[in-house]
């Protein structure tokens, strides 16, 4: 099993880094290898990807965006704890890992760096969930991690489901 310690995290600079890429789902790899997918979504300030790399060997990515998650599909009970009609969340647009660290614990080791992601962004500008358009063959391991699905619309192919970032323990008014 990896450990955080074995993982630095970085900013995705070009395709070329994911030459010797191999994932599960040809989409995923695609979306890293080709110069007009990944590289566009950072120029275009749609996302940012992030690179796991394993002793210098790329070994995931996540794709990050800033999004909000509408008060009118959360379940009823968390629908009268929220004021505003959007609640700020933290869109996770693609994450994947290289097929060689299967059953490592990359998976999780990247779902925590997403979630303590979307804490310091909550700390600077507000953020209440992290949201995943999930497809149907994970929609279990997000349930695990503790995502919630919101129930779907018919016909669609992905599940919209989110992680509670829950209330902060304490407020620093010093901070700047």
């Amino acid at each position: 099993m990896l450990s955080p310690e074995q993982i630095k995290v970085s900013l995705f600079q070009t395709p070329d880094e994911f030459k010797d890429f191999n994932c599960e789902k040809q989409d995923y790899c695609d979306f890293v290898q080709r110069p007009e997918e990944a590289q566009k979504y950072l120029n275009e300030n749609l996302g940012v990807t992030y690179i796991f790399r394993h002793e210098n060997e790329v070994a995931g990515f996540v794709t990050l965006a800033m999004a909000s998650l509408r008060k009118k599909d959360l379940p009823e009970e968390r629908r009268k704890q929220k004021p505003f009609r959007d609640v700020p969340s933290l869109l996770l647009g693609h994450m994947a890992r290289d097929s060689k660290y299967k059953g490592q614990g990359l998976g999780e080791i990247m779902m925590d760096w997403v979630v303590a992601t979307a804490h310091r962004i909550g700390m600077e500008v507000g953020c209440r969930f992290v949201i995943v358009d999930a497809e149907e063959d994970v929609v279990e391991r997000y349930r695990k991690y503790g995502f919630e699905l919101i129930p779907p619309d018919t016909g669609n192919r992905t599940f919209l489901m989110y992680f509670d970032l829950g209330f902060r323990e304490s407020l620093n008014h010093d901070r700047p």
